[in-house]
């Protein structure tokens, strides 16, 4: 049982240290320490489940290393489907830099509401993305500087109202949340986005200008 659990616990602390450096905004571009953690974790749940069924080991213990294995194989095959598909392309972006904006209207907004307004809209995929949720929180702190300038923040993504209500409390954060439950309008501006745990800045599409230099420009 130890060498089951020895072997989850290496992938838990591999797994933290590598959300710990999501957070920081510094996602490894090769995940060296996770990856050895999930082949070592998987051979030492391998040792475990195989000794287990050739030697006289309690009933308790036997269940308690076939489920540790199971976490642990599984655990790692979700990552690395997420750290082979890292790459994965958003979709054909439809608006260019200068062009008209595309109206829109979702259940719980109309954007004609922004006419003659400063915006700064924002596609985000939901309030369970590490990534989405940090940048949100950035441009709350960034907020008082585009206020200045009379600059609004919306931010739009598939969660439910419900979802982004709950969003909004968790992260103490004030834009104006767009529910669009249908992906309608993300595919109507071509931003759709289907996987990027992995991702790192390498792996994105950049679009010109960004926003901290925009910023910059109007001190």
């Amino acid at each position: 049982m130890m060498i089951s659990l020895l072997g989850f616990m290496l992938l838990n602390i591999a797994l933290a240290h590598y959300f710990y450096m999501l957070k920081k905004s510094k996602t490894p571009k090769k995940a060296v320490f996770l990856i050895f953690a999930m082949l070592i974790g998987s051979l030492l749940s391998l040792s475990a489940i195989t000794t287990a069924f050739t030697e006289p080991v309690s009933n308790l213990n036997l269940i308690v290393v076939v489920i540790l294995a199971l976490l642990t194989w599984s655990t790692s095959a979700i990552f690395s489907f997420f750290l082979t598909t890292k790459a994965t392309p958003i979709g054909e972006i439809k608006v260019s830099v200068g062009e008209q904006f595309l109206p829109f209207t979702t259940t719980n907004f109309d954007s004609a509401s922004l006419k003659g307004k400063r915006i700064l809209l924002k596609f985000y995929r939901g309030s369970w993305c590490p990534y989405c949720s940090t940048e949100l929180i950035m441009f709350e702190q960034l907020k008082p500087k585009l206020t200045e300038y009379n600059i609004e923040i919306f931010a739009i993504s598939n969660d439910s109202p419900a979802q982004q209500k709950i969003h909004r409390l968790r992260d103490n954060i004030s834009h104006t949340l767009i529910s669009d439950e249908n992906l309608a309008v993300i595919r109507q501006y071509g931003v759709e986005h289907h996987k990027a745990l992995a991702a790192t800045a390498d792996d994105t599409m950049n679009i010109p200008k960004p926003l901290e230099n925009a910023v910059s420009a109007l001190s």
